[in-house]
């Protein structure tokens, strides 16, 4: 079936976006019958890759999913809620947001993770060393997550590379830490960390508001560029130690293949498209 993929950076006229690129772009190569949704084109079906878009959705007679990787409601609620009802079926990046849509909805809610395009990614020579450079990345308005890992960092003598959108100041009173901040772009990051010497990526996690719907990616991510990812500061203690580093890229290295290669996306929403369309046949035939 010809799908479109109507993302948010198309809708919004955006150069780029992390979701569209991770939720569109990476599986595109995959998808024979699928491409980026494009004004005039006949699809069969469509996803809406955080679109909120239900005039257009209205008027679309085909396959149509909601594709969601925030809790936009908390912003844009009467959009989503307008959304849903024009759709079959809505798909979430994080469980924690499938559980959650599933409350306001009876519409199928099916939760399909990001994943990363393995092939983008060389990865690293083997860990050695002690570690002495820890890298965050992500967008400057989320800089907040990072404050309760500065103090420890400053502790053991870390560095720190903040990779964003924005420089990075660290908090007042923690002019210890040495820190650099450097621009990110998908074409460059992987040799970006690799020339500062990254040991570690650091992706602290948090339990309220919007972060608790946050999907992994950024861990999936940094996997597979071949680094170990510490959440908390007993993570940051234990691969310290090259032989943990090492240790721990290989675990995920194979979880990686197993769960989150972005092959298994395409198939996943291959199927929900599928069964949709049959849904849809067998209702027409009644």
């Amino acid at each position: 079936m010809k799908t479109g993929i109507f993302t948010f950076r198309k809708y919004h006229g955006m150069t780029g976006a992390g979701s569209s690129t991770i939720r569109c772009k990476w599986l595109l190569d995959y998808w024979k019958e699928a491409e980026e949704f494009k004004y005039g084109k006949q699809y069969d079906a469509i996803i809406y890759q955080k679109v909120y878009y239900p005039k257009h959705a209205k008027m679309f007679k085909g396959v149509k999913i909601l594709d969601l990787c925030d809790p936009d409601w908390m912003h844009w609620g009467y959009q989503i809620r307008a959304m849903i009802e024009e759709v079959d079926a809505i798909t979430c990046s994080s469980q924690a947001l499938t559980d959650s849509v599933k409350k306001f909805t009876k519409k199928p809610v099916i939760f399909i993770p990001d994943r990363v395009d393995l092939k983008l990614f060389k990865g690293r020579e083997e860990h050695k060393g002690e570690a002495k450079t820890v890298a965050w990345i992500g967008y400057s308005n989320n800089y907040c997550v990072l404050d309760p890992a500065i103090s420890s960092l400053i502790k053991k003598g870390l560095k720190l590379v903040v990779v964003s959108d924005k420089n990075y100041m660290p908090p007042a009173g923690c002019s210890k830490l040495e820190c650099n901040s450097i621009g990110f772009t998908w074409d460059t990051l992987e040799d970006d960390l690799k020339g500062f010497d990254v040991d570690m990526i650091l992706n602290p996690k948090g339990e309220t508001g919007k972060w608790k719907y946050k999907s992994d990616n950024k861990s999936y991510i940094s996997w597979a560029m071949g680094y170990p990812v510490a959440y908390k500061s007993e993570d940051i203690d234990r691969f310290i130690d090259a032989k943990n580093r090492n240790e721990e890229v290989a675990i995920r290295t194979k979880e990686l293949k197993e769960k989150y290669d972005s092959k298994l996306s395409v198939n996943d929403f291959k199927a929900l498209i599928a069964k949709i369309s049959d849904q849809k046949r067998e209702t027409k035939d009644v």
